[in-house]
């Protein structure tokens, strides 16, 4: 007997992902200065539904085992671990830094290079993602003197743009 095997068309991708990277410096610890990565995520949803999700998961890492988890939860709304719904055509931007947890990253990479991953999900389920790049050496990124999370603030930086894959 011959069988065939169908298989389904994967879903057309729905989320564009920009990533621009800075260097800045973390002060948080008092006596205490480091180099820290600062991206800004960009999120166009490019279909024409409404595509919702309630966490974008940013991981840094240097080597396999290791490395900084960050889970951005807010909505456009600023209402925090609301679920996000993001219209046809609509952009979310938010950053993400690696605060002091940056020279740790670094020593675990060991030279090589810094890696960041991010999935888009809804609960547990991934709703576009991951997608994946590598991140430049922080004297290589342009130095971000302002110390703001507005994505909108006078004389902010644009950074360098992350070329970013997704896994297959």
């Amino acid at each position: 007997m011959n069988s065939k095997f169908i298989m389904k068309r994967k879903r057309p991708l729905s989320l564009e992902l920009e990533v621009f990277a800075c260097a800045g410096d973390y002060r948080n610890v008092p006596g205490r200065e480091e180099g820290e990565y600062r991206l800004e995520l960009r999120l166009t949803n490019r279909t024409g539904r409404e595509i919702r999700f309630d966490a974008v998961e940013v991981s840094f890492s240097g080597n396999s085992k290791g490395g900084l988890h960050v889970s951005v939860k807010d909505s456009p709304k600023g209402d925090q671990g609301a679920l996000i719904e993001l219209a046809g055509g609509e952009v979310w931007i938010r950053k993400v830094r690696t605060n002091g947890y940056t020279d740790e990253i670094l020593r675990e990479s060991l030279g090589r290079p810094v890696t960041i991953s991010i999935s888009i999900n809804r609960r547990t389920l991934a709703v576009d993602g991951p997608f994946f790049g590598i991140l430049p050496a922080l004297e290589d990124l342009p130095y971000d003197p302002l110390d703001s999370w507005d994505t909108n603030a006078e004389g902010r930086l644009e950074g360098r743009r992350i070329m970013m894959g997704r896994a297959c």
